[in-house]
């Protein structure tokens, strides 16, 4: 890695280059659109990756896509762009469809998972990761009534071609209607692709990568990849198998019911001793030795077992054996750290890979190029670092974009939410620092407090709750948030219970007078688009720091030897990036309005980690003044 990266920061000038305008989807350009396209084709052409970062809502897709594919174009290239969610693939097949309607003959498709897609429900009912082993116990045996081989041939004479497709509905009413597998139907159609929009795991996973380039009939170095909210990317080791204990119990059950008595008794011992175990700070560090009597071959080959007994009874094949026997394949790997963790009455175990760039090393070494971008990728020499991206990478800030008086940001001063100082008058500043928005708000008016964790939002909220000790504080007998409509994120909630309150939220705010409260790095937080500038005030309560456990502190020692400051990599930058996506969420265009209020004093010394565009319209006030700062109003609305 060269000792210092070359950052540009992008300025005005000029229109689109010609090659490149036609793959831009929108007649006119935002401020600074058009240099940013210039400067990323330029790059691309000469093979050299590119890092964006670029102000939430400034257009950064349609940036990506005017670049990629123009260079791709001339180059002979095909376009990989990876997303981290299904929803957001959507985003960027609705762009596409923008540069077909401008004349660019480019075909494009969304390639979702098979457990998305299937449309033969006993199997489609079954829960990842046990869907896939189903899935292809049922091809083999000849049950699936959508995998036909001579309606494979059909489909593929007939040349069916989902390149209008904005969504996974239309994907699969295509294929549904010939009787087929929606999966398979678009497998079938990738090697005809220009552009495949899909999620990280089909690139970032090993295996999933190679069957996505075999299908697409190409070299890893005929690739250009495109990663949207890159800032995701150096957290996937974090994130790399994990699983319910339960899934021992499901195990055991299913081993004894197929007359496996010693692998039954084993496994039970395993989940006994492993709930039983005493967990201090919430996780332990496991080694091999926790599993010393279990073998995931042995597990596989009773899975298969399993699988075959229950097709034979005209049951889908579904085996707890073959999940199980997967996740400890994972968890034996090399490089790898096993945590036991403790949440309330439920107990996980997650699989750590110690090295981020175990992943995405061999992914950019083998491409031709890639794009990464976000809105929080600062400081981007660290970025670059963590993932490994080649030393010759161009690293591109984009300035604020729209009106300045339509964003304000504000760092307090005077407050911390630091365990030591967490208190009844903390508390007391939050819920005035809420009550003092809603007299200032108009109607519609949407506002949001991301806590830094959700211990910290549920003793704010049991604060609010405890009207004995509220009294002793403040000589009231209640506190209640003076807002029209509260929605307060719980912790464990599935995500149709967090779709459901996001849009109850949205639907509130565009109505009237609406506060939400969630949590720094969740559904809520990230990777969500509040439509039509339903919020136009965000609260970040506090740095969403990790706590202490052993696996931070021997992830922050591994980075340390890696990176040689081990707890700004592992520790500091995680933590400010989850809080400053969960601050982008109010701007999403050029007429948003939004004030956003970072309410801890430590995010002062952290500010030459902010990004300029975030950081250029920072101010400092104390959290006494912070009514007052408020009492000025941004433009409304409908200005």
């Amino acid at each position: 890695m060269q000792e210092e990266m070359e950052e540009v920061e992008i300025g005005e000038g000029g229109d689109i280059a010609r090659e490149a305008r036609r793959f831009f989807p929108y007649d006119e350009c935002r401020s600074y659109q058009a240099s940013a396209v210039n400067a990323m084709h330029d790059a691309l052409r000469q093979g050299r990756s590119v890092l964006l970062e670029a102000p939430t809502g400034w257009g950064k897709t349609a940036v990506a896509l005017a670049a990629s594919l123009s260079a791709a174009d001339k180059m002979n290239l095909r376009v990989i762009y990876v997303c981290r969610t299904n929803q957001q693939i959507y985003t960027v097949l609705h762009e596409l469809a923008k540069v077909r309607r401008r004349g660019a003959d480019i075909k494009g498709l969304g390639l979702y998972g098979r457990h998305r897609l299937c449309i033969f429900p006993p199997v489609a009912s079954v829960r990842d990761p046990a869907f896939y082993h189903a899935c292809s116990a049922m091809k083999a045996a000849g049950r699936c009534p959508f995998h036909n081989v001579e309606t494979k041939r059909f489909i593929d004479a007939a040349k069916i071609t989902p390149w209008s497709c904005e969504t996974l509905e239309e994907h699969r009413r295509i294929f549904q209607s010939k009787a087929f597998c929606p999966y398979e139907g678009l497998v079938m159609t990738l090697r005809n692709a220009d552009i495949v929009v899909t999620t990280y795991s089909h690139v970032f996973n090993r295996f999933m990568r190679s069957l996505l380039l075999g299908r697409m009939n190409a070299y890893p170095t005929q690739v250009l990849l495109v990663v949207d909210e890159g800032h995701n990317v150096p957290r996937l080791p974090q994130t790399n198998s994990s699983t319910s204990l339960r899934l021992f119990a499901r195990a055991s059950k299913e081993a004894e019911e197929c007359g496996f008595t010693d692998a039954s008794l084993s496994l039970e011992k395993t989940y006994e001793k492993l709930m039983e175990m005493q967990v201090e700070e919430g996780e332990a560090i496991l080694d091999e030795a926790a599993f010393a009597e279990l073998k995931p071959a042995d597990l596989y080959n009773m899975g298969r077992h399993v699988q075959e007994q229950k097709l034979f009874a005209g049951k889908v094949p579904a085996s707890s054996l073959l999940t199980l026997a997967d996740f400890l394949s994972t968890a034996m790997e090399k490089d790898v750290m096993l945590a036991l963790t403790v949440a309330g009455e439920r107990r996980f175990l997650e699989v750590t890979a110690l090295d981020p760039s175990r992943i995405t090393k061999p992914v950019f070494k083998d491409i031709y190029a890639c794009v990464a971008m976000s809105g929080t990728l600062s400081p981007l020499e660290a970025y670059a670092k963590m993932t490994a991206m080649p030393d010759d990478t161009l690293a591109l800030k984009v300035p604020y974009p729209f009106p300045p008086e339509n964003l304000r940001v504000l760092l307090t001063k005077g407050v911390s939410t630091r365990l030591e100082e967490r208190n009844a008058a903390l508390y007391h500043k939050i819920y005035r620092l809420l009550n003092a928005i809603e007299p200032n708000a108009g109607a519609p008016f949407g506002a949001a407090a991301f806590f830094a964790s959700h211990e910290l939002l549920k003793q704010f909220i049991d604060f609010l709750s405890n009207y004995s000790f509220v009294t002793d504080f403040l000589g009231s007998s209640s506190l209640k948030l003076t807002w029209n409509d509260v929605f307060v994120e719980q912790q464990f909630m599935a995500v149709d219970e967090i779709h459901r309150l996001f849009m109850n939220f949205v639907d509130a705010a565009s109505r009237g007078r609406a506060l939400l409260l969630a949590v720094q790095g969740g559904r809520l937080a990230e990777g969500v688009d509040y439509i039509a500038n339903t919020l136009q005030t965000i609260i970040i309560v506090g740095i969403p720091y990790a706590k202490p456990t052993p696996r931070i502190s021997k992830m922050i020692k591994v980075y340390q030897e890696l990176f040689s400051n081990g707890r700004l990599y592992a520790y500091v930058i995680p933590a400010l990036w989850s809080a400053l996506q969960a601050a982008g969420r109010g701007i999403r265009g050029p007429n948003d309005v939004c004030t956003i209020i970072f309410m801890d004093r430590r995010f002062a010394k952290l500010k030459q980690l902010i990004p300029t565009w975030l950081l250029s319209q920072m101010k400092t006030t104390h959290i006494d003044r912070l009514e007052e700062a408020l009492s000025r109003p941004l433009p409304t609305r409908e200005q």
